[in-house]
C-alpha cells in the first residue's frame, strides 16, 4: 500500500520560491509525498499550482443557471 503524506511549505516575507519562471513569495504550498518522494522536487512532469485567490474570483463570477 502506498503512503501519502502532505508537506506544508511556507513562504513569508523576504523567503520565496520560483517555479515554473515565475516567482512567489508570502505563499503556502502543499508538497504531496508519497511513498518517501517527493512529487514536487523528484518528478518531471508539469505539476498544478493552485492559486486559491484566482479560483476566489472565478466562483464570484460564475454564472448559476
Amino acid at each position: 500500500m502506498n503512503k501519502l503524506n502532505l508537506v506544508l511549505k511556507v513562504f513569508k516575507d523576504e523567503f520565496s520560491i520560483e517555479y515554473e519562471k515565475i516567482i512567489y513569495s508570502n505563499s503556502t504550498f502543499i508538497e504531496p509525498v508519497i511513498d518517501g518522494n517527493n512529487l514536487t522536487t523528484e518528478s518531471t512532469n508539469r505539476k498544478g499550482i493552485v492559486v486559491w485567490n484566482e479560483v476566489k474570483k472565478l466562483l464570484a463570477n460564475q454564472v448559476n443557471f
